[in-house]
């Protein structure tokens, strides 16, 4: 919210392996805060992490999304950091009522406190789509 924290991702890093990046500004510098952060327990060749990211408002609790992980169901994996290190939440985050390859986590949404998370999945039921709502 305060615009100081930044997460970019790049699903085609490391072979369409796909990580996300966490950038911090002080002033008018931008500084890489850690090492890219990849997400246990994908499944496939192409997991393609980093699809999209949505951070918390206090900028502490990071959505990271690849809707191509285990060939096309997708999945959503959730960090948080203290103090400057960033760590994996769980395990990553599937629906089980999925219908079909849905692409969960073509589009993600985590609330201000981060405590809510929408994902969106537009291939879900022969292209109906859906969205699956975590706490």
């Amino acid at each position: 919210a305060d615009g100081n924290t930044l997460a970019v991702g790049g699903s085609a890093d490391n072979s369409v392996q796909g990580a996300t990046w966490i950038f911090t500004r002080s002033n008018t510098t931008w500084t890489q805060q850690g090492t890219k952060l990849v997400g246990t327990g994908a499944t496939g060749a192409q997991p393609s992490q980093g699809q999209n990211c949505s951070l918390s408002a206090d900028g502490n609790t990071l959505a990271s999304t690849s809707s191509a992980d285990n060939t096309d169901i997708g999945a959503t994996w959730i960090f948080t950091r203290s103090g400057t290190t960033w760590t994996q939440q769980g395990t990553k985050l599937v629906s089980t009522s999925n219908t079909g390859t849905s692409r969960q986590g073509a589009s993600c949404s985590l609330s201000a406190d981060g405590n809510t998370l929408a994902v969106g999945g537009y291939s879900d039921d022969a292209r109906k789509g859906a969205t699956w709502i975590f706490t």
